[in-house]
């Protein structure tokens, strides 16, 4: 499969978009790709990485943001004041 046709599968599944000819996430933000990286490959780097942040994992994306799990009710590891 082509590269067409995989932009083309990734617009009939709404994952992107087409707007005035500009390939666009399905809400309609930019899609950003890294230096030497094709369409594709930024539109699979992204779904992985939603994807794994489903999962519950802990996962770095994007050159420093990171994603981490929160757990409410478990209290603070250092209570207010004592460090």
């Amino acid at each position: 499969m082509d590269t067409c046709e995989k932009i083309e599968g990734f617009i009939t599944q709404g994952t992107i978009q087409r707007i005035a000819g500009k390939l666009r996430w399905s809400d309609g933000s930019a899609i950003i790709q890294e230096q030497e990286e094709t369409w594709v490959d930024a539109i699979l780097r992204r779904i992985q990485g939603e994807n794994k942040v489903k999962e519950g994992k802990k996962v770095a994306q994007d050159k420093g943001v990171y994603f981490v799990d929160i757990h409410w009710g478990q209290g603070p590891k250092y209570p207010l004041g004592t460090w």
